[in-house]
């Protein structure tokens, strides 16, 4: 299942690469993060709500940290493009 969803989340961030070219302020990255960020959070609901509630916690904690990476990656990009 987890192959599934990656290879999903994969072709999503390659079909909105194209979408994101014309709004400046999302760059491919963030286009992923928050892809990610939206898969986990569906199979946590997905998991919880058909009685897997200990397999829905656990996936519930990578919704923030998958956030956390995100913006931690940000910053450093941010940072760069500042001293480059």
């Amino acid at each position: 299942v987890l192959g599934v969803v990656m290879k999903t989340l994969l072709r999503l961030c390659l079909l909105t690469a194209s979408t994101t070219k014309g709004l400046s302020m999302f760059k491919m990255s963030d286009v992923c993060i928050l892809l990610a960020v939206m898969v986990s959070f569906a199979v946590t609901a997905y998991l919880w709500f058909n009685g897997q509630k200990d397999q829905g916690l656990f996936t519930a904690t990578w919704v923030p940290s998958i956030l956390c990476f995100g913006i931690y990656f940000k910053v450093l990009s941010m940072k760069g493009q500042r001293h480059g």
